[in-house]
């Protein structure tokens, strides 16, 4: 009754060469031996660590040889009763080891593991509400400490950005109404603060453009808060007119050393983040200030001869 690996390898074995369950009826000598190899599998499943996978893969299968033994011939009171603890004990099993699996990190593992007994048939429906909130916090944990990590002062900018988008991928495949709106709009909000965090980290070393990527990666969050999509929009309009005082002051500098070429090279440059800013939705408004500078920026060195 140890043999855990052993158990989960005759339960997937079973399943493969019964694809329609116990349906499909079973021998005589096996509705003999059922009930009692159940009871020893239950019995040994008490003694196992309630949060081991290996312990759903016993109660899988003590399961599994009941439902085999009621096809095979009528059930018992003793058998309907031992079935019925049976699948109590795995359910909460489910429920115990994802839970298990959250407090270790094990996010995805987890989601997939509650997915399994969602999908079965077999479920209870009033098992299927708390094992579906069990998806959703797996899910907004997950996000958080993705979201944590990329804040966290010691992870590198490429990492931390990497980990926003994977929070970012795991919220947009999780619609509001199966997450629930109040999780779904804190997940947005903690995605949200990662990319401004890493934007201001740059603003206040006066980083301008580095704090660029970030912004515009914050301001593609979908159904964002308007308080919070408006203040992306202010911030990256504030950073890019002052990218484009900056430029001007390079320009200026250029075009005095004779470097025309060099100067018109950066105005484009600006020119370009303009248009981008303008192009994923910033108004004409919003930008009105770094429009105007460039303008002033091309004027100057139309000044200079080529």
């Amino acid at each position: 009754m140890g043999d855990t690996e052993g158990a989960q390898a005759a339960l997937e074995s079973a399943v493969r060469e019964a694809p329609d369950g116990a349906a499909e009826g079973c021998p005589q000598r096996i509705a003999l031996l059922a009930a009692p190899a159940a009871r020893r599998l239950l019995a040994a499943s008490e003694s196992m660590d309630p949060t081991a996978v290996e312990r759903l893969a016993v109660l899988r299968v003590a399961v599994l040889w009941l439902e085999w033994r009621i096809v095979a011939a009528p059930a018992t009171g003793d058998v309907s009763e031992l079935l019925d603890k049976g699948r109590e004990a795995l359910w909460d099993g489910y429920g115990v080891v994802a839970r298990a699996m959250v407090r270790r990190k094990r996010f995805a593992d987890s989601r997939a593991l509650v997915r399994q007994a969602l999908d079965s048939e077999d479920l209870p429906g009033t098992r299927r509400a708390p094992l579906g909130d069990l998806v959703s916090v797996s899910l907004v944990r997950e996000i958080g400490r993705l979201a944590a990590r990329a804040r966290g002062t010691a992870t590198p900018e490429p990492q931390a950005l990497d980990s926003l988008e994977r929070a970012g991928e795991l919220l947009a495949g999780a619609p509001p109404e199966g997450l629930g709106p109040s999780r779904w709009h804190a997940a947005n909000r903690r995605i949200w603060r990662g990319y401004t965090r890493l934007a201001q980290r740059h603003l206040e070393a006066f980083e301008l453009e580095a704090a660029l990527p970030p912004l515009f990666r914050a301001l593609h969050l979908r159904d964002l808060d308007l308080g919070l999509d408006r203040r992306t929009r202010e911030l990256l309009a504030r950073t890019i007119e002052r990218v484009t005082d900056k430029a001007g002051e390079t320009i200026s500098r250029l075009l005095k050393d004779g470097d025309r070429e060099a100067a018109m090279q950066r105005w484009q440059d600006v020119r370009s983040l303009i248009q981008k800013a303008r192009d994923q939705g910033l108004s004409h408004e919003q930008l009105a200030a770094a429009f105007a500078r460039a303008r002033q920026m091309l004027e100057q060195i139309e000044e200079v001869s080529p």
